[in-house]
């Protein structure tokens, strides 16, 4: 949920503007005390389409073959960017650590009885029929947990351009963005997620090591897509952990312009401890006070995956 300020903003028209609409459509809000409100996903929703600001759905990875990179952490803040926005959101867990399952999961949750991505080809059923709310307004979620390893098992030998896409009946139907969470390998699971992806973000620390993964990434999704005759998804290099004042930054800069140009993202997340605390804590980034630039980053990096186009939400 998000102040009547923030959802302004998104919306491009004035606040008393929006308490108008609000009221005029009897539209669902919170009330935190008799001056403020907070809009839930859902009315924020509902006023992007009646302002004629529909979005297409997105399949996005945010992944790379490397642990130790962030990529959980991105993609959980990213959710919650788009959340804001009032795009219905959808993680899936497909990372046998289940970081963002224990993340997003209600406090009450049964973890016996959440579906994986390993029920979803054992009981030959969809994803969308295990998808669970989480803890975030707007944001549900597809669990894991570590026996999703077995999912090779039920898939492997098959086409990878196939096998997640045909899973995922009914999810752009139902959501505006599906992230994908990645292990940092390259089994048949991974094969097929990053060819099912609209747009794949490789974020990447600042050393040489990040490089290598980034190449041995490509040239394995480049193989298969030549292998299997699927068309090269889409994808950009994101600059995370970044910090300006390091030699290894400025050098690691230079490699990426010089060998990817304006696949490199013209932002960058910056090595910001406030971004762990909160996860640590149990919050987004923003759930919490101050970084503002953090917040901006995500921001555009939820553009970079679904385009906000400002001149319409002049209209």
């Amino acid at each position: 949920m998000i102040s009547v300020k923030e959802a302004a903003n998104i919306l491009n028209i004035s606040p008393v503007r929006l308490k108008q609409i609000i009221k005029e459509e009897k539209y669902e809000i919170q009330r935190e005390s008799n001056k403020y409100i907070k809009i839930p996903t859902a009315t924020m929703k509902k006023i992007r389409t009646s302002r004629g600001l529909e979005v297409s759905s997105k399949i996005a990875s945010i992944a790379i073959e490397k642990g130790g990179v962030g990529k959980t952490i991105l993609t959980l803040n990213t959710a919650a960017a788009a959340a804001k926005r009032g795009y219905r959101t959808c993680i899936l867990d497909l990372d046998p650590e289940a970081c963002s399952t224990l993340f997003l999961a209600k406090d009450d949750t049964d973890f016996d009885k959440l579906g994986t991505i390993l029920e979803v080809y054992s009981s030959d059923k969809n994803i969308i029929d295990f998808v669970t709310e989480s803890r975030f307004d707007g944001i549900d979620f597809l669990a894991s947990k570590s026996k999703i390893r077995r999912t090779e098992k039920f898939i492997s030998g098959k086409n990878p351009k196939n096998i997640l896409k045909q899973k995922m009946q009914g999810l752009r139907d139902m959501y505006d963005l599906v992230l994908l969470d990645l292990p940092p390998s390259y089994l048949t699971l991974q094969q097929t997620a990053y060819l099912s992806s609209d747009i794949i973000i490789f974020p990447i620390n600042n050393d040489v090591f990040c490089l290598d993964s980034l190449n041995l990434t490509l040239e394995d999704i480049e193989e298969t897509c030549e292998q299997f005759e699927a068309p090269m998804p889409p994808y950009k290099v994101l600059r995370n952990r970044y910090s300006k004042l390091r030699r290894n930054t400025r050098e690691t800069t230079t490699e990426l312009m010089r060998d990817f140009g304006d696949k490199v993202l013209p932002f960058q997340i910056k090595n910001c401890a406030a971004i762990e605390n909160s996860l640590n804590d149990g919050k987004m980034i923003f759930d919490v006070s101050g970084e503002a630039d953090v917040k901006s980053a995500f921001e555009d990096l939820l553009d970079c995956i679904i385009p906000h186009n400002s001149k319409e939400l002049q209209q």
